[in-house]
């Protein structure tokens, strides 16, 4: 879902997030916004192998030992700032914060891309789990590449 989101929310606002009064359909895109966010958050501790003691874990399908998330996929006063703005009731709350959703999305579909190439790598029997999202993958690293022209 995060890539589908990015890449809709890219779609709608090639050179960036506008200010919320802005927003072409603010209802809608207010919705896309925080949708893509929480997606973020998720993968993020999936990948970071974080959450509660229900959650699902990058751990869980590959060792630590033969992969680990690099630290440095996602700032992490992004994660923070989500939960502030999105997931939980916050006096810091802004409605002006810039989200670099295109940024945040690219750089978690290169992530799991690592994930998922380790995955085959290390438990081949695993692998065929991850086939759809490594093509949703894909998708999002062509659609969200910062180094191709704005759509």
């Amino acid at each position: 879902m995060l890539v589908a989101q990015a890449c809709e929310f890219h779609k709608r606002y090639p050179y960036g997030m506008p200010p919320p009064d802005r927003f072409k359909n603010p209802v809608v895109d207010d919705a896309l916004l925080e949708a893509t966010l929480v997606h973020l958050r998720l993968l993020d501790d999936f990948l970071r192998s974080t959450g509660g003691p229900r959650s699902v874990r990058a751990q869980e399908w590959v060792s630590q030992h033969d992969w680990q998330p690099r630290k440095d996929w996602l700032k992490p006063e992004i994660p923070k700032r989500i939960s502030q703005q999105v997931a939980h009731l916050s006096q810091q709350r802004d409605a002006w914060f810039e989200w670099d959703i295109r940024d945040y999305a690219h750089r978690c579909c290169r992530e799991l891309e690592s994930f998922v190439g380790a995955v085959k790598r290390y438990r081949p029997d695993r692998s065929p789990a991850f086939a759809v999202i490594e093509r949703r993958v894909a998708d999002g690293l062509e659609c969200l590449d910062p180094s191709r022209r704005r759509l």
